[in-house]
């Protein structure tokens, strides 16, 4: 398929448009690569820390993520069990802090939580607004013995 306007990478064969956008991304056959490059950083990165530690066991990995990251808790967890195989983290747990989406008022400079897809400043009505928080993506601890 040719790229440009118009098309649509990873969609299923022969499904009506945007069906592929529909389909629940929990289910296994649907995972997108995204999460499994970030499970194999996430790994990498924790590795190195227990190494710098003598660890010979990584417990568990405590992740923030925020709303907007695109990850997915399931397809994390689903990607690390592959990846962690056969190395000292094969047995930890990962644990999510989630951090909601939080905007700025380019006018009033109003911080404030979005309801649903409404970016409308609650105080002004504005609708030019930053994004100061829900991005986030990193190990936030790493716990081993």
């Amino acid at each position: 398929m040719a790229s440009g306007a118009g098309a649509r990478f990873g969609a299923a064969r022969n499904a009506p448009h945007g069906a592929f956008a529909r389909r629940r991304r929990s289910q296994i056959g649907w995972f997108s690569m995204h999460e499994q490059s970030i499970v194999a950083s996430l790994l990498s990165t924790a590795l190195k820390n227990a190494a710098k530690e003598k660890a010979s066991k990584i417990l568990r990995i405590c992740l923030v993520v925020g709303d907007l990251s695109g990850v997915e808790e399931e397809a994390v967890n689903f990607y690390f069990g592959f990846v962690s195989r056969n190395t000292i983290a094969a047995e930890a747990n990962i644990s999510y802090t989630h951090v909601p989406v939080e905007l700025r008022c380019r006018k009033c400079e109003m911080i404030f939580r979005p309801e649903k897809y409404d970016l409308h400043c609650p105080n002004c009505q504005e609708q030019q607004v930053d994004i100061v928080a829900g991005r986030e993506l990193y190990i936030d601890t790493i716990e081993v013995e």
